[in-house]
């Protein structure tokens, strides 16, 4: 019997071993020093199977990376498993021949050299510049933008000639101008307010802001206290729970406490002279800071519960307006291929083709997902979650220029990529619309037989737009020579063609890919819902994608 004593005993590897092998990774290795190892190898068992173990994870890593491929060389390397398929033949150990031990030491340095050195792309995936490896597309769709205070979590009718009102959107420190309609802020410190135009405000800090004129109606929770709103005369800071403030035109102020305390400050006298306002109680002041007490009026100041209900009613209007557009694109002789994502029961698992076009081919096969809201409680949209999740579809033809154009809510940038529509292989020709998980839109058109032209915007996309709807546009333009990227209406960016192709699509996919001949690649299911797919045989103008996005917006 075999006791523990008389096992052979663990040998470390030898500490020269450790530091050549780790500045040969990192290209430091003189000849010498690399001749030195290949003898420290050859006379120690140990340190030749700790070197061969070591330098096939690091070659996987880096092979993993360089190709952009799936996991499935470094997944293995991330849970226990017999490493033995690396380790030296018994020929090696039993004879320690010197020239096969320099030989395979050889081979897997010249594996991790070739993995660092080689391109960073195939022909199977995207040939973009940083698309696997850009650190500065993940430092920029990483960054937290400090000078956020708020988000705009609900809106209703409301108008800005000067601000941005998507709903969902992180509101930075400065002015935010209301022409009209409500709006709800949720600072960052805790804070709600409700501000109805027309209003001038200034956003100080996520704890301070400075109202010329609107009204106000703030409430504030324990997490929030000291919460100040300031006016041309004074400063209403919140010591207890909900307070409103109205500035008219003339800067006139008004503050009313709807329930618990507030500090009431002259910023023209000393404050040992400041007031304690408490419920019900409320004060006027004109221009000069000069003023009385005055009776609260709560009722006057819209609050979030009737800001809801004003919200639900701005939505039917809007969903009605859409469904105007909607019978337009319909029957519009330019769209190849239309899908409203409506009328459809739980159960179906056929997605209607609402185009003018009559071709079997064109109703999509659903595949895993499942019918859920879209951009209004009144509208159907697709969930997309399962990693096989897509629609199946079949767009016949060959176009020289297209537009593509759909409402996108996106639920996590977990994946490599994220498929908006994509052909099934990547021939000549094909087309490949979809997103990066640093937020980058991505257009790859087949160009050649062995390259993909990839026209790839700037971070565009961030973690805060993870739940929010988005209108997602491209336009390949062959008579320009541009492709243009949209996001809600605007360009975000234009790149010239590199090489002009036939276009075309034929079997594709909504929200997947389904490769062929391509064994290896990275997950890239769409991880959303989607309510609005539309593809044009023509070049839309920026005006005609941006009136898209303006009747087609969830709110304003």
């Amino acid at each position: 019997m075999t006791t523990p004593s008389d096992q052979p005993e663990a040998h470390a590897p030898n500490p020269r071993v450790m530091q050549f092998t780790s500045e040969l990774t990192d290209g430091k290795l003189s000849e010498e020093q690399w001749e030195e190892l290949c003898r420290l190898l050859a006379d120690d068992e140990a340190s030749l199977e700790w070197y061969v173990d070591w330098m096939s994870i690091h070659s996987c890593l880096h092979l993993d990376l360089a190709l952009g491929q799936s996991s499935l060389i470094t997944s293995n390397l991330l849970v226990p498993l017999d490493l033995g398929y690396y380790k030296p033949p018994n020929f090696y150990r039993r004879h320690r021949r010197k020239g096969a031990i320099a030989a395979l030491a050889a081979l897997a340095a010249a594996i991790v050299i070739w993995a660092m050195s080689s391109p960073k792309s195939s022909s199977s995936i995207p040939q973009a510049p940083g698309l696997v490896l850009d650190d500065a597309a993940r430092k920029e769709f990483n960054r937290l933008d400090e000078n956020t205070v708020a988000i705009l979590s609900r809106v209703a009718e409301a108008v800005s000639t000067s601000t941005s009102l998507t709903t969902g959107a992180a509101i930075p420190k400065g002015r935010f101008v209301l022409d009209a309609g409500v709006a709800q802020l949720e600072f960052l410190s805790g804070a709600n307010l409700v501000i109805e135009g027309p209003a001038d405000l200034d956003l100080l800090s996520t704890n301070t802001v400075f109202c010329r004129r609107g009204k106000l109606r703030a409430r504030v929770p324990a997490q929030a206290h000291g919460f100040t709103i300031e006016t041309p005369t004074h400063r209403a800071i919140d010591l207890g729970t909900e307070f409103a403030v109205d500035v008219n035109e003339s800067s006139d102020t008004e503050v009313h406490v709807i329930e618990g305390e507030v500090k009431l400050q002259d910023k023209n006298v000393a404050a040992s002279q400041d007031r304690r306002l408490l419920l019900g109680d409320a004060y006027r002041a004109d221009a000069s800071g000069q003023g009385s007490a005055i009776d609260a009026d709560g009722d006057r100041f819209i609050g979030a519960e009737r800001l809801i209900q004003l919200s639900e009613q701005d939505s039917e209007s809007r969903y009605a307006n859409w469904l105007w557009q909607s019978r337009s694109i319909a029957r519009d002789p330019s769209v190849l291929a239309y899908y409203a994502f409506e009328n459809h029961y739980p159960w179906s698992r056929v997605l209607s083709h609402d185009g003018p076009l009559t071709d079997p081919a064109l109703e999509g096969a659903i595949v895993g997902c499942r019918w859920t809201e879209g951009r209004w409680r009144q509208k159907q949209a697709l969930e997309f979650k399962g990693t096989e999740d897509r629609v199946r579809v079949s767009i016949p033809g060959e176009y020289e220029s297209v537009s593509l154009a759909c409402w996108v809510r996106v639920d996590g940038f977990d994946r490599w990529l994220g498929a908006l529509l994509l052909t099934e292989g990547h021939d000549l020709g094909e087309v490949h619309w979809q997103f990066t998980e640093t937020g980058q839109l991505l257009l790859g058109v087949k160009a050649e037989l062995d390259k993909s032209q990839d026209y790839l915007s700037d971070v565009v996309l961030r973690p805060h737009d993870v739940g929010r709807w988005v209108h997602l546009a491209c336009v390949y333009d062959h008579r320009a020579g541009t492709v243009t990227h949209y996001v809600d209406g605007r360009v975000i960016e234009e790149l010239p063609i590199q090489k002009h192709i036939t276009l075309r699509f034929g079997a594709a996919e909504i929200g997947n890919w389904q490769p062929e001949n391509f064994i290896d690649h990275r997950i890239r299911s769409l991880n959303g819902r989607m309510d609005e797919f539309v593809l044009f045989g023509k070049a839309l103008r920026g005006d005609q994608i941006r009136e898209m996005y303006k009747v087609g917006q969830p709110a304003s």
